[in-house]
């Protein structure tokens, strides 16, 4: 699994590398880092950051401290939460050290690192096995920059030596096989990507190892199968979150750059996508710099948005640079085919974005592909410069209750309780209507077997939102939505059914929640819940308590509908409670929504087949429009396109996880069963006939045989 035949570089090589490629050039191929995405760090904190790795101390935004030793140390991979020691397997603390050195020009950080890296090469290369993150594909691509960055310094230094060279020659080599491995391709995800990236780095950064082309050729040829399912036509990274948009960016601006570094063309086709792939990001990411919660996402603000490149002559890929692209972020955004519509209100691109709000619709399902949450059909509102209902969010890895976070109960969208994560179903979308003061969209989900929901979502001017959701089954069973909210906001009673109140105390604002539903059953409000799981927000890396309203109702027939009223905070002291009705109850599409307060909210929406008839009245003056709806075409045979290049992956995969830590503890188990096996052929020998001996020992051995199989081809290893 992690051997390697390797050929020791030659010292012709070694001062070839020495003279060429141009400093330049490694500097730009070390500065495409390939750890998890953060932002950027400035020159006083990377030079607190190494000062800390120099006195044991490892600092990763976002997580506590953890203490490591100075000098890189194997016992340091087992520290730490599972992402922490991804990012210190991918030589973290020496790129801070790198990066220190660079700024100060002061010697301590340049030793550091070269120890640091000394040893690493001298334990990577004497295991036989995995431990912690050493060998995962993401942690060996990351670290290819991080020793492009090393070599960028060593190779000019007076107190170079060919011994070092040799070794760390033969870690990139070894790292280079290690990632063109098939049985090591991470073909669901992002980390595919990323190991294709490490491959052209070290054909860029190294071109006379004779393994560069190889190298070369095995990306280029697994980027061409990759990408088209990786970020379809429309633009969007097909990893079922938004943070995944940002990787798309990121990785697909470094793909083409590494193209034109290694002097390949860039097919046109692939200009058009990576255009899209901005603009879908840049419609995503509000003014904070944060993007929508669904899937694996997390909550931080990124400022400046992924490190982009532009196009030169000859459709080349100029170097990578980070700007904030103002978004139009006006209007609908529809993307049927990936699953998702982004509404900002109001739909005039000259308002400040400040004022804006922004509602974003998923049904995105690619069964296959990877950080899939069951989500579809939830939606998530941004207003007034703050998140107020989201989803969970990126719970880590590793986590207890990463699975129940996987599951339904992560987000609002409508589903069954106790429906399975895998459920077999399909969503789509299949009407909208927009106006400057109106947005609907009517999203439909089917499965598992009779069970099906539609969600018709809209919003009304900036400050009113209205879910209803319809339900049909075959049989009577129960169905769970969950309203989260942002933690930092507070959630109370009010008087009347279902009321609620969600108040950000900090900006004096407020929202007003009214919860309807066919059978009447009150909805509850719970914070940081495990069973039913409910009530959680992942901020930073921290899963905190969050409030969440709870709704409950009948499969058969049942319906519930969810009124949100933002507030502004002229208005706080004086909120009336509004009256919501709602008439035409059994008809598929045909309705009845009214909403009073006998104040500033008085609306009346009349749904028919082909149209909504909204009403609005207040004191002076009263106004009234008809939209007609229009039918969104559902992308069938791009979306089996897609499926079938999945489906292609998936068959062609050899890729194998052995998993060590468990290999380990079932060979603690099996040497306690054969101790007791002989105990027991002891026992039989002394008090039975030889050939009952001899029957009991075939079958042992039988079992043992059948056992070995089992666990060496399925139990032990994990699928693709």
């Amino acid at each position: 699994m992690w051997h390697v035949n390797l050929k020791t570089p030659s010292i012709e090589i070694i001062t070839q590398s020495r003279l060429s490629p141009s400093k330049n050039v490694l500097t730009e191929l070390n500065r495409m880092d390939l750890k998890p995405p953060s932002n950027p760090l400035d020159d006083s904190q990377i030079i607190r950051f190494a000062d800390k790795a120099l006195n044991g101390i490892l600092s990763i935004p976002g997580f506590d401290d953890i203490a490591v030793s100075p000098i890189f140390d194997a016992s340091d991979l087992s520290r730490g939460s599972a992402k922490q020691q991804l990012i210190f397997a991918s030589l973290i603390t020496v790129d801070y050290l790198l990066e220190a050195y660079r700024i100060t020009n002061q010697d301590k950080f340049y030793i550091a690192a070269y120890k640091s890296i000394q040893a690493f090469c001298n334990f990577e290369s004497s295991r036989f096995l995995d431990i912690g993150f050493l060998w995962n594909d993401h942690a060996i691509a990351a670290r290819i920059p991080v020793l492009i960055k090393f070599w960028s310094f060593y190779r000019d230094r007076d107190d170079f030596e060919v011994t070092l060279a040799r070794q760390l020659f033969e870690l990139i080599i070894r790292s280079g096989h290690l990632l063109a491995k098939p049985e090591h391709y991470s073909w669901r995800t992002g980390h595919g990507i990323i190991q294709n990236i490490g491959l052209l780095q070290i054909s860029v950064a190294f071109p006379f190892l004779l393994e560069s082309e190889h190298f070369r050729n095995v990306a280029i040829q697994r980027l061409s199968e990759h990408l088209p399912y990786y970020v379809n036509e429309e633009g969007v990274t097909l990893l079922h979150s938004a943070e995944y948009n940002y990787g798309g960016v990121r990785l697909f601006s470094m793909v083409m750059r590494l193209y034109t570094l290694n002097g390949l063309s860039i097919p046109e086709k692939w200009w058009e996508k990576y255009h899209k792939a901005v603009n879908f990001y840049d419609t995503l990411r509000r003014p904070d710099g944060t993007l929508p919660m669904f899937g694996d996402t997390r909550s931080i603000a990124d400022w400046l948005g992924p490190p982009k490149t532009f196009q030169l002559e000859d459709s080349a890929a100029g170097p990578l640079r980070r700007e904030d692209n103002k978004s139009d972020r006006a209007g609908l955004s529809l993307y049927p085919e990936a699953g998702y519509a982004i509404w900002w209100y109001p739909p005039d691109q000259s308002i400040n974005s400040q004022l804006k709000s922004q509602l974003v619709a998923t049904w995105s399902y690619f069964p296959g592909l990877g950080h899939k949450l069951a989500d579809e059909l939830s939606i998530l509102i941004w207003a007034n410069e703050r998140n107020w209902i989201t989803n969970v969010g990126y719970w880590p890895y590793g986590h207890p209750l990463r699975l129940k976070v996987e599951s339904w109960e992560g987000s609002n969208a409508p589903h069954l309780i106790d429906e399975n994560k895998s459920s077999t179903r399909t969503a789509k979308s299949t009407k909208f209507a927009a106006n400057d003061e109106f947005f609907y969209l009517e999203m439909i989900r089917n499965g598992p077997e009779n069970f099906s929901v539609r969600r018709e979502v809209m919003q009304i001017e900036k400050n009113i939102w209205i879910v209803l959701d319809k339900f049909n089954d075959s049989i009577q069973r129960n169905t769970r939505t969950n309203w989260t909210f942002s933690p930092d906001l507070i959630v109370r009673k009010r008087d009347g059914a279902n009321s609620f109140m969600v108040s950000d105390t900090q900006k004096n604002q407020s929202i007003s929640a009214i919860i309807r539903t066919s059978s009447d059953n009150e909805a509850n409000i719970l914070s940081g819940s495990i069973d039913p799981f409910a009530g959680w927000v992942v901020i930073d890396e921290t899963p905190m308590p969050a409030n969440t309203i709870a709704v409950h109702s009948n499969s058969e027939n049942g319906w519930q509908l969810a009124i949100f009223i933002l507030h502004d905070n002229a208005h706080l002291p004086n909120i009336v409670n509004p009256t919501v009705s709602f008439s035409n109850t059994n008809h598929i599409d045909q309705w009845q929504i009214d909403i009073s307060n006998n104040c500033e909210i008085n609306f009346l929406l009349d749904r028919t087949k082909e149209q909504i008839h909204l009403i609005k009245k207040n004191k002076s003056n009263s106004s009234e429009f008809m939209i007609n709806f229009t039918d969104i075409p559902y992308p069938r045979d791009e979306i089996s396109a897609i499926n079938q290049l999945v489906q292609s992956a998936y068959e062609k995969s050899t890729r194998r996880v052995p998993l060590i830590s468990y290999r380990t503890k079932v060979s603690y188990l099996l040497l306690v069963l054969f101790v007791f096996q002989e105990f027991c052929l002891l026992l039989i020998r002394k008090y039975f006939l030889a050939i009952t001996y001899y029957r009991v020992q075939v079958a042992a051995l039988l079992f043992w045989m059948g056992m070995g199989f089992w666990l060496m081809e399925y139990y032990l290893v994990a699928g693709k």
